[in-house]
């Protein structure tokens, strides 16, 4: 299966702590009605790319301006029940793919910003399974996730890769964070899988 495009993994700046905000939940809701997710949008806020595909980042103003999100693609499988594409998930192979992805768009950043960024290459950190892909329940929906790290100009990120299913597509969830704040960022990358619902009900 097509993994999708990971263009917004780019430079990965280090994260400061977000600051306690009382929650204020906002809806996106997918085009199709394949996912609704909700957020707090004192923390997150919307990134749809050209594609149509949904992302979500920190917002600057909780987060000082570090980088922090999640992007979402989604794949039509046709007449494909939520078991069956479940059980048509080859873990290795997604894995695999996102591997070479990752490393792809690290050279191409590296490339980019070589003549005006310096960074230690010899402490480089080239794309590394953390975590293989296995089963989970997130808030009773099925789930595989896997765990990445890589460096990008010398600064080092962790990658939490989700693979669920739902309204006859496969879904992919990356989210992104420095790897010293990846603690931090796991519960609440969590959250918003937990706030996934697939099909997104009907509205009224």
């Amino acid at each position: 299966m097509s993994v999708g495009s990971f263009s917004r993994m780019g430079a990965v700046a280090v994260l400061l702590a977000v600051s306690v905000l009382p929650a204020r939940a906002a809806e996106y809701r997918h085009p199709k009605n394949v996912f609704a997710v909700t957020y707090d949008e004192r923390i997150w806020s919307p990134d749809i790319d050209a594609s149509g595909d949904f992302g979500i980042q920190c917002r600057e103003d909780a987060c000082k301006g570090a980088l922090a999100g999640c992007f979402v693609n989604t794949q039509r499988v046709v007449f494909g029940s939520v078991e069956r594409i479940m059980q048509g998930f080859d873990g290795e192979r997604i894995a695999r793919d996102q591997m070479a992805a990752f490393a792809e768009q690290k050279a191409a950043l590296e490339q980019k910003v070589a003549g005006s960024v310096s960074w230690d290459r010899t402490a480089d950190v080239p794309p590394q399974v953390v975590l293989a892909y296995a089963p989970r329940q997130i808030a009773g929906h099925p789930v595989l996730q896997a765990e990445f790290r890589m460096s990008m100009a010398g600064q080092v990120a962790r990658y939490v890769s989700y693979m669920t299913a739902g309204a006859s597509h496969s879904i992919a969830i990356v989210c992104h964070a420095s790897e010293e704040s990846i603690a931090e960022w796991r519960p609440r990358f969590d959250a918003l899988m937990a706030a996934f619902r697939t099909p997104a009900p009907k509205t009224r």
